[in-house]
C-alpha cells in the first residue's frame, strides 16, 4: 500500500519537522517507485517553503500526472 505513511508525513509537516518529513518522503517514494502522490505533494510544499519554486512546480506537475482527476 503506497499511502501507509501519509499520516506520519502529514504529522511531521504540520509540526514543521521538515528534515524528518523529507526522510519519510524518501522512504515512501523509494518503496512506491515514486508513485505516491501525497508524498510528492508534500515534498513540493517543502520545496516551495525553502524558496525552490521551480522544483516545487515540477513536483506539483508530477502530482497532476499521478492523479489527473
Amino acid at each position: 500500500v503506497y499511502d501507509r505513511r501519509n499520516w506520519l508525513i502529514h504529522l511531521h509537516y504540520v509540526r514543521k519537522e521538515f528534515e524528518t518529513c523529507k526522510a519519510l518522503i524518501r522512504e515512501q517514494l523509494s518503496e512506491a517507485g515514486g508513485m505516491c502522490e501525497y508524498a510528492v505533494y508534500v515534498q513540493g510544499l517543502i520545496m516551495r517553503q525553502d524558496g525552490k519554486i521551480q522544483e516545487s512546480l515540477d513536483l506539483f506537475q508530477t502530482c497532476a500526472l499521478l492523479n489527473p482527476e
